[in-house]
């Protein structure tokens, strides 16, 4: 782990345990970042944030996915997160890493490498995020998450983002990984999803 705080602020809130994890990450243009929850609890153990290279962000996060006992690791499917998850897939050969399951029912389900943030999952991922932590089903101990969260927004055009001159990748990235924390645990497959 020290090989990781070297590389990016992490802010450990509580070590492993024998109990499983997931890992999400968000990259945006900005910065990346990746929260660690617990699946049981819902208790934010870890966060990693920093402008780092997508390459480079893939090896902390195969870091900290083994760190916390071969975590589900469930990458956002957008921008630079495609050569995050290549990285992930096809270098360092992590695992587990989450596969979304698109319900069409014109031509079936589709299986889809990480987590596609777009105009039907985000509005989702957004109130099931509010609800929780209305609820008091996130245990939270990130400072910076906290000030993110207030300062997320839904806007007069519908969309829901941080205000102006604020940023959102720790909200998004813990919205990822409360929808992963709430779907079954995939296994480990050597089998490829579409597209890969």
């Amino acid at each position: 782990m020290n090989r990781v705080r070297a590389l990016a602020p992490l802010i450990l809130a509580r070590e492993q345990a024998h109990k499983p994890f997931q890992v999400s990450h968000c990259h945006l243009t900005w910065a990346s970042c990746a929260i660690v929850l617990e699946r049981e609890s819902g208790e934010q153990v870890a966060e990693l944030h920093g402008r780092v290279p997508p390459e480079r962000f893939a090896q902390l996060l195969h870091a900290l996915a083994w760190h916390y006992r071969r975590a589900m690791l469930a990458v956002e499917r957008n921008n630079h997160g495609h050569s995050v998850l290549n990285t992930l897939r096809n270098v360092l050969r992590y695992p587990l890493l989450y596969r979304h399951v698109r319900y069409d029912y014109r031509v079936g389900d589709q299986v889809v490498l990480g987590w596609p943030t777009d105009q039907s999952t985000k509005p989702i991922l957004v109130d099931d995020l509010a609800g929780a932590l209305l609820g008091g089903h996130v245990i939270l101990h990130s400072g910076a998450l906290v000030d993110e969260l207030m300062t997320f927004v839904s806007t007069d055009a519908g969309s829901q983002e941080a205000q102006p001159g604020k940023f959102d990748d720790r909200v998004m990235a813990l919205g990822i990984a409360w929808q992963v924390r709430k779907r079954p645990q995939a296994r480990a497959s050597t089998q490829r999803p579409e597209g890969w």
